[in-house]
């Protein structure tokens, strides 16, 4: 667990007030998603994943 978590952790860390600026400059206004029911995925992905910072990191560990 220690191998595996802890690159992610440092990486975190190292990028910490980068993802915090990322995910503060995406509150406070509203995001079209392209409608209620059916929502455009690629426009409600944008919007619930603000930072990129912090998606790449998650995205490494998960291997995608």
């Amino acid at each position: 667990m220690k191998a595996r978590f802890s690159p992610v952790a440092r990486e975190l860390e190292e990028n910490d007030s980068r993802i915090c600026e990322e995910l503060l400059s995406a509150q406070g206004h509203s995001v079209d998603i392209g409608g209620y029911f059916f929502p455009d995925e690629s426009a409600m992905e944008k919007a619930m994943r603000p930072s990129p910072t912090f998606n790449a990191i998650i995205d490494a560990l998960l291997g995608q």
